[in-house]
């Protein structure tokens, strides 16, 4: 059997090696449709961008850093609900045991959004949370993710609606039903 482990083993493997570069310097997206279902988990998202444009000037995944200085948002329309509650809880940790090893550095400047409509409802916190809004500009000095600080040079919001529910928890309503 000496001969086949032989035949399949990588000669001098090496630990140096890079990581996968990738260059990217503009994103160009319109009439975006995405939507998913998961059956078992009770998860949805529904997604529509009528237009996405942005130029980055790094893409560095190795050490996490993204220079982005231009976001154009033109059209997003955006359904979360979030309903099964365990499900919930192991993607959240997993989410943050990531993020406490790995520091994301971000260098944004100008970010423009327009016609934005976002829907969010969690099952395991009893939320409901929506936001409209007709126009957003800003102008980034620095987002320091790590110190959870973020300085805006501007900030223009126009048209703003926003609504935030909490809700009995099934168990509570179903409680409050059964002692009438």
């Amino acid at each position: 059997f000496y001969y086949i482990i032989k035949a399949f083993e990588t000669p001098n493997s090496k630990t140096d090696e890079k990581g996968m570069e990738m260059s990217i310097k503009k994103i160009s997206l319109n009439t975006i449709n995405f939507r998913y279902n998961d059956a078992v988990e009770k998860n949805s998202i529904d997604l529509f961008i009528h237009h996405f444009e942005t130029k980055i000037s790094a893409f560095n995944l190795t050490d996490l850093f993204f220079n982005v200085p231009e976001i154009s948002l033109d059209g997003l329309k955006v359904d979360v609900n979030q309903n099964l509650v365990e499900a919930t809880k192991k993607a959240t940790e997993k989410i943050e045991v990531a993020a406490a090893t790995n520091s994301l550095k971000l260098q944004l400047k100008n970010i423009h959004l327009k016609n934005i409509d976002v829907n969010y409802q969690d099952a395991n916190t009893n939320l409901a949370t929506k936001i409209q809004f007709t126009n957003l500009k800003t102008k980034v000095e620095t987002i320091d993710l790590e110190k959870q600080r973020i300085i805006l040079n501007s900030l223009e919001l126009d048209k703003t609606n926003g609504q935030l529910t909490f809700t009995k928890s099934a168990e509570k309503a179903t409680k409050s039903v059964e002692s009438s």
